[in-house]
């Protein structure tokens, strides 16, 4: 039978000494047994307070957290909150208890086992960009293409959209400093903050400007000066 953590009255988390969690003066107990999940069943069942063991391969890697996946698609991927140094590429057995944080779905890590390494990431699932804004793919290896439409919505975030509705790029991974109305390709896997999905890239690699300005100047009017000279307006600034 599946364990919850919340259900268990003798078990408190005081086996957990930085930081101390749990009652001051109570003795600690025995830790909760781990139920075998697969990624999906972890994003897609209520598992929060569980201590669960899943598996998959390192897709990303940040200071404090990386992603794993163990297949393809919607709900295949998820945070791992671990200060073990793991590689693009490696498969992973994560040992650890689920929590949402603020809103996404996160495993912090009590055992991480490297399983092999070198392995064949998961590809990128290939995604319109209002898709990407789902908690379908939280976690997930996504790629979409799309304009950008606001160059600085401020914390080294910015946004692209192919014409279906924005999405964020945000800099846990790197820092872009995009132009506003250029074509990107973007490669990355799905975040979630401070009430948005978006994509992190992992390296500069995984952003690509594909395209210059998709809305270029057009001429407002042209009168001619003098015979050799014409004052011609644009729709906007230009050097």
């Amino acid at each position: 039978p599946i364990v919850a953590a919340n259900e268990d009255t003798n078990w408190q988390l005081t086996y957990q000494s930085e930081p101390v969690q749990g009652t001051p003066g109570a003795a600690n107990s025995t830790v909760p047994a781990s139920t075998e999940y697969t990624i999906y069943q972890i994003q897609t069942e209520d598992h929060t307070g569980e201590m669960v063991i899943t598996a998959g391969i390192v897709t990303a890697v940040f200071e404090s957290e990386f992603t794993i996946q163990d297949g393809v698609g919607a709900f295949n991927g998820i945070w791992i909150s671990s200060d073990e140094t793991v590689t693009l590429g490696d498969n992973l057995t994560i040992e650890g208890m689920v929590s949402e944080n603020n809103g996404k779905t996160i495993i912090t890590a009590t055992s991480v086992t490297i399983v092999s390494s070198g392995n064949t990431l998961p590809e990128a699932v290939t995604l319109t960009t209002i898709a990407v804004s789902t908690e379908d793919y939280e976690g997930v290896f996504v790629h979409t293409t799309g304009v950008c439409d606001n160059a600085d919505l401020g914390y080294g975030e910015w946004s692209i959209d192919d014409g279906s509705g924005s999405v964020r790029i945000n800099d846990l991974g790197v820092a872009i400093t995009p132009t506003q109305d250029y074509s990107y390709d973007v490669t990355g896997v799905v975040d979630y903050n401070y009430g948005n999905f978006k994509i992190e890239p992992r390296t500069e690699a995984d952003v690509i400007e594909t395209a210059s300005d998709a809305n270029p100047p057009t001429i407002v009017s042209a009168n001619a000066i003098t015979n050799t000279s014409v004052d011609v307006i644009f729709s906007e600034d230009v050097e």
